[in-house]
């Protein structure tokens, strides 16, 4: 529909992942008994509590429409969530209707399939062939996530179940051949990654598999202290690998991620229960920040998500959601350590290495999560294996033996059919939905943000409006379409930015970036008419923005400039002295300053 949607806050992909999970995931909830399998009950319960949990935080929330749908660059909402829930379902249903030997040969199969095409896009990006627009900056691979972190993860969770089905003696000759391209290529796009985190969880994986020596078949149930093992061993090798790798590259970059732990740990004692809501984090960072935080890495970057799973989790949903999300990956590592020790969890030799490579990149993607955050465009993937796993490992049956459901355990063909309709109406409305209100406007939009920042009226005033008439929620559209506006000569230009601000902040009240613009076309209106109502009305509004996020030194200096205008200099003294020790290179606070002083 749109080929530019590709571009990094390109929204195709959502959009595959919402129609396609959403379909498998309800038809295995109708065709299988997923929801009612006792050995399943405590993954599903913990699914079920989480949902809730986060569906309380999003009514809860600061911004409700982002918690809902989640924000055009990230798109971790109350309804991707459920995605994941449901990719779970899916993984866990394909197991109870295929049997687990070819559940497995199916996942494995599909993974080494699609890192072939990852590996060989990114391989093509390194070539300098890039038709979508996908090329991450600097000498990184980042395509086709634009990212390259992200293509690292991708890459370890795809590549170790390929690498299985390279190992698997009795795969025909072509998937074997198929693995071998896919892992190869991996290889050398995950070198080209540079990414740390990733090849931390690939060394945890590893070695949760060389300690996990096959013994007698056990039941899950009745080696709850082996079952620690695992978790303890995930935590202390990942915490051995960064301190190590801290210490090789200097403690510089770690010591960055600590501080973002600690604002986040600020932002969690501040909203314990339900956090700011899905997507709420961006909209309370500026008033978490300390003054030494601001000081040592700028505040020109809104930082939206906290590096570490459960602790991101915890600030968007609350204490209790990180826990959920912690037990079910406990759950999953439990699983997959289950079936690395059952000697007879595999009918045949090939069969167990593809389950190993499974569960290798399930747990290293899992680990990896302690230094990063659950991504969209990944976790689909993720919680669908992790469904197999979990299934694979409760089953009664041995891996090399086809399971087939008893005739008596099918679901009639009404549901079925009944899914089928739905699945059909579910495609036209979100293929409608998603051409009219996201695909069709989002390279406009991305084309005026790219300039948006510096007020270059890159497009009509008109294309803006229309852009904005499809996505009216969209923070993105509102920003570029505002500084579009403002780009004019008069103040009916500028009246018009500030209608389209005040819009925006209606439906995302505590947006940083919205707040900062707002301010700024609140200042430039009281330059332009030298009124002094005009620049009272700048330093009222600015008085309370900056009493929410005091650290914030560009709010401090357009409070300094509105204070100007009104004539309490020493008010605007004080505010661009405070701009300045945060921000004392800053050139413009500079010029400022001086001015104020010659006032």
């Amino acid at each position: 529909v749109d080929p530019e949607s590709l571009a990094p806050a390109g929204t195709t992909r959502f959009a595959a992942f919402a129609v396609i999970v959403g379909m498998g995931g309800v038809l295995s909830l109708l065709s299988t008994s997923v929801l009612t399998d006792r050995r399943l009950r405590s993954a599903m319960v913990l699914w079920a509590s989480l949902l809730t949990v986060t569906a309380a935080s999003t009514a809860a929330a600061v911004d409700r429409w982002h918690a809902v749908f989640g924000s055009s660059e990230r798109g971790l909402g109350l309804l991707t969530w459920i995605g994941f829930g449901l990719a779970f379902v899916l993984g866990a249903g394909l197991v109870e209707r295929e049997g687990t030997h070819r559940a497995v040969l199916l996942v494995t199969r599909a993974a080494a399939s699609v890192l072939v095409a990852v590996a060989g896009f990114a391989l093509a990006e390194r070539a300098g062939f890039d038709p979508a627009g996908t090329a991450w900056s600097g000498a990184r691979l980042g395509a086709p996530f634009a990212q390259s972190t992200f293509l690292a993860v991708g890459l370890v969770l795809l590549g170790a179940p390929a690498t299985g089905v390279v190992l698997d003696r009795g795969q025909p000759i072509l998937w074997r051949l198929v693995g071998t391209v896919g892992v190869v290529g991996g290889v050398v796009a995950l070198a080209g990654t540079q990414a740390r985190g990733p090849i931390v969880g690939l060394g945890v994986g590893l070695a949760l598999l060389a300690t996990a020596r096959p013994g007698r078949r056990t039941n899950p149930r009745t080696t709850r202290l082996q079952a620690i093992v695992p978790a303890a061993l995930c935590l202390v090798v990942t915490a051995g690998v960064v301190v190590a790798l801290s210490v090789v590259r200097g403690w510089s970059s770690f010591g960055g991620r600590l501080d973002e732990w600690a604002v986040g740990w600020r932002g969690i004692r501040s909203r314990p229960l339900l956090g700011a809501g899905p997507e709420g984090y961006r909209a309370t960072f500026g008033s978490l920040v300390d003054a030494d935080y601001v000081r040592r890495y700028g505040a020109e970057t809104i930082t939206d998500r906290a590096h570490h799973a459960l602790i991101d989790t915890a600030l968007s949903s609350g204490i209790l959601a990180a826990l959920l999300l912690g037990s079910l990956w406990f759950v999953v590592v439990r699983a997959g350590w289950h079936l690395l020790r059952s000697r007879d969890s595999a009918g045949s030799r090939g069969a167990s290495m593809s389950m190993r490579g499974l569960v290798v990149g399930v747990v290293a993607v899992l680990t990896q999560q302690l230094l990063l955050f659950p991504l969209a465009e990944i976790d689909p993937v993720l919680w669908l294996l992790a469904g197999v796993i979990v299934a694979s490992a409760q089953r009664d049956t041995v891996l090399g033996r086809r399971f087939r459901n008893p005739a008596a355990d099918r679901p009639p063909r009404a549901p079925i059919a009944l899914a089928l309709v739905g699945v059909v109406v579910v495609l036209v409305a979100v293929s409608s939905a998603v051409s009219a209100w996201f695909l069709t406007t989002s390279a406009l939009g991305d084309r005026a943000m790219a300039s948006a920042p510096t007020f270059r009226q890159i497009s009509s005033e008109q294309a803006a409006d229309r852009a904005l008439a499809h996505r009216p929620q969209s923070v993105r559209l509102v920003f570029a379409a505002a500084a579009i506006h403002a780009t004019g000569p008069s103040l009916r230009d500028l009246d018009q930015a500030l209608e389209l601000l005040d819009i925006g902040l209606a439906d995302h009240p505590h947006d940083p970036a919205l707040r900062t613009a707002y301010a700024r076309a609140l200042v430039e209106r009281a330059e332009r008419s030298d009124l002094s109502a005009d620049a009272g009305a700048a330093v009222a509004q600015l008085d309370r923005f900056v009493a929410d996020a005091p650290n914030q030194p560009r709010l401090s200096a357009l409070l300094a400039r509105a204070q100007q205008l009104s004539g309490n200099l020493e008010s605007a003294r004080r505010s661009i002295d405070r701009a300045l020790d945060l921000d004392p290179d800053n050139h413009e606070f500079q010029a400022l300053r001086d001015d104020i002083e010659k006032s």
